[in-house]
């Protein structure tokens, strides 16, 4: 059965402390179900060393307010039927998917990032 969660997808997850983070699903399931899931932080707030491959402006998607980054150093694989579940739980909110232009730019900007695991690179094969 094809998950419900493609590349495109958006969400935000509320952590332990109570504060939510908006993440994007970049990648298409794999074989096993996982997809490649990349943070969106805040880019006033990013050290100087951290990775800036993708800056987000205000308006590139509804839930960016504010100039963002991908936090590539910072990017996981999911199981989407978990991500699927936890959204049936109300433990995480899907809001609006990501346009292909803005889908684009967050992809190509992982491919170009130093801070990109190598073990997730395998993932561009399902972009």
């Amino acid at each position: 059965m094809k998950s419900a969660i493609v590349k495109g997808k958006a969400f935000w997850e509320v952590d332990r402390s109570g504060v939510k983070h908006l993440y994007f699903v970049l990648s298409e399931p794999n074989i096993d179900d996982r997809v490649l899931v990349v943070n969106i932080t805040d880019a006033s707030g990013v050290p100087a060393g951290r990775d800036k491959s993708c800056v987000l402006n205000l308006g590139e998607h509804p839930a960016i307010t504010k100039k963002s980054v991908a936090y590539y150093f910072r990017a996981i694989e999911l199981n989407a039927s978990a991500i699927i579940s936890e959204i049936n739980k109300k433990g995480i909110n899907q809001v609006e998917d990501l346009s292909e232009s803005t889908l684009k730019k967050i992809q190509d900007g992982a491919k170009r990032s130093p801070l990109l695991p190598n073990k997730l690179k395998k993932y561009f094969d399902n972009f």
